[in-house]
């Protein structure tokens, strides 16, 4: 465990020949961008296979990891239905699997009002509303329950499953025959629309319930089918990949060559992501609960390389006699980003603008030495940097920070009988007390090191002028700070020691975030903000500014 390292702040006494001054102007709201929404602050809940480990990582209600992450308030949480937290992997198994009219009356059995099967699902998910006021949960519904046919899972991480009608260990590809799959495209259409049409009742069910529920049907707001659709959607996983990649064969070679590339799983994850839609819309044609476009991995990277998001056009639009699902069946485009010093606001600008639709991060986290490696500065860093950047994008409205907690990497840590908390715990917390709300206002960076900070800054609606997130790049660099208003300004910097390798962790204390308060009369504080730094300054006190 690495030695305990408290922040030192050093409020200048002179100017360093690295200075920057930044200008905060509470009068100049950013165009094309409201105020920070709430569900910038959102939380990817631990994504369990294994039930034994949900006694020690889960969020459930009044346990140690959900008392500690409700100091957050986050307004956003992406929940995997399919993790053991959630109770519906303990149904009764069909006694019919392959009887299409026993195997619905069995379905609506198990998830009727009245069945009890709920209780744990209820607990669970109100638990998860109560962790923010006002919070917006995101139903995740990755992988399809392998009682939608007749087999049940033997050992998910091998990818063995149990065929009911032999009671036997069988060929997870036995599974995918009977999903009417041959590989990654549609072998049998027959058994194809057999498979959607089981979904499409789980679906059914499934809103019609949460809408029955008073408080689910206020927080319960989204539902999103597949993960990383662009890459295989885990919708059919099997024993080598766990899921199936849909770039098509020789995908690199076609580039190279100037060949187009196109996916190869001939219209598999539109026809499960339609039977969603009809389901849901079954339900609810209202349309309360809406529904995201697929999740989409490495987008920035895509378009980057190809000029355009080729996989969402095709899922979309539809391409080479393929139907697309069509853009009025999408309310919003879902993503991923993996990594401190990428451009988040790029692929948000780009989904935005190729779709016109609102667009969710909801995986996001430092890669320093490591996958999820978030323990110390980067972890605090990363937060900074997808807050800044997106809370200046237009149609950028939620991120969700993975993961939420666990063993190995979230905002809080189960290690050593204890909750670890991590420098991005205390990023998140700081940013919703001070800058969610906020309307972004335009800065100025002057100085020979302007590029070595980022800033975002609001102007807040509680009636005080303004707050100022800043984000260092890898060297000290000394910071002048020009805001308006006369009374004292509260500082809370965030200095911890970065991350060598991935195990190289410990919690992060309380007292190890520096506070301290500039008295009124100093309009311009200097300070020395250390490499990968992150900085909040609230101006406390003054009065409420004309039109605030």
């Amino acid at each position: 465990m690495c030695a305990l390292i408290v922040a030192a702040v050093l409020i200048a006494v002179a100017p360093a020949s690295a200075e920057v001054t930044v200008r905060v102007d509470v009068d100049a709201p950013l165009a094309g961008v409201g105020p920070v929404p709430r569900e910038m602050v959102g939380l990817n809940m631990p994504v369990h296979t294994d039930p034994a480990v949900v006694t020690r990582t889960a969020v459930t209600p009044d346990s140690e990891n959900w008392r500690v992450l409700r100091q957050i308030n986050p307004g956003l949480i992406r929940q995997w239905i399919n993790a053991p937290e959630c109770g519906l992997h303990g149904l009764d198994l069909p006694p019919s699997p392959e009887d299409d009219a026993q195997w619905e009356a069995w379905l609506r059995e198990q998830l009727a009002p009245a069945s009890g099967n709920w209780a744990e699902f209820d607990a669970y998910m109100r638990g998860l509303c109560a962790l923010g006021d006002g919070v917006h949960i995101m139903v995740n519904e990755p992988v399809p329950p392998l009682w939608l046919g007749p087999f049940r899972w033997q050992d998910r991480h091998a990818g063995e499953v149990i065929d009911l009608r032999s009671d036997e260990v069988c060929d997870y590809e036995r599974f995918v025959e009977w999903c009417g799959l041959d590989g990654n495209r549609i072998g049998d259409v027959e058994r194809f629309e057999r498979l959607r049409r089981r979904f499409s009742l789980l679906f059914e069910l499934l809103a019609r319930h949460i809408l029955a529920d008073p408080v689910l049907r206020e927080h319960a707001t989204m539902f999103t089918l597949g993960n990383e659709t662009d890459s295989g959607g885990e919708f059919v996983q099997n024993s080598v990949r766990w899921r199936m990649w849909v770039y098509g064969a020789e995908a690199n070679e076609r580039f190279e060559a100037g060949l187009p590339i196109r996916p190869i799983d001939e219209g598999m994850l539109q026809g499960l992501y339609m039977a969603m839609y009809e389901g849901v819309r079954a339900a609810d044609p209202a349309g309360r609960i809406t529904l995201g476009g697929p999740e989409t991995s490495w987008s920035h990277n895509q378009f980057e390389r190809d000029g355009r998001f080729w996989y969402l056009d095709w899922f979309i639009d539809g391409v080479n006699g393929v139907s697309g699902i069509g853009r009025e069946r999408i309310d919003f485009i879902t993503w991923h980003n993996y990594g401190y010093d990428y451009d988040y606001s790029r692929a948000a600008r780009q989904l935005h603008s190729a779709y016109s639709r609102p667009t969710y991060l909801t995986e996001y986290n430092a890669t320093a030495a490591g996958h999820g490696m978030n323990f110390m500065q980067r972890g605090a860093q990363t937060v900074a940097k997808a807050i800044i950047e997106l809370s200046r994008t237009e149609g950028a409205r939620g991120a969700c920070f993975f993961k939420a907690s666990g063993g190995g990497f979230g905002l809080v840590l189960n290690r050593d009988d204890g909750i670890w908390r991590t420098g991005a715990f205390f990023a998140l917390k700081l940013i919703r007390e001070q800058v969610v709300g906020g309307r972004p206002v335009r800065t100025a960076i002057v100085g020979d090191e302007a590029e070595a900070i980022d800033c975002l800054a609001v102007r807040r609606s509680d009636g005080r002028p303004a707050a100022l997130l800043c984000n260092t790049a890898a060297r000290t660099i000394r910071v002048r700070l020009q805001m308006p208003g006369d009374g004292p300004m509260r500082l809370s910097s965030i200095e911890l020691p970065l991350a060598r390798e991935r195990n190289d962790y410990r919690s992060v204390l309380a007292d190890e975030i520096e506070h301290w308060s500039i008295p009124p009369g100093v309009n311009a504080p200097s300070f020395a903000l250390a490499p990968h730094g992150v900085l909040l300054a609230v101006r406390e006190g003054a009065p409420r500014p004309p039109g605030f």
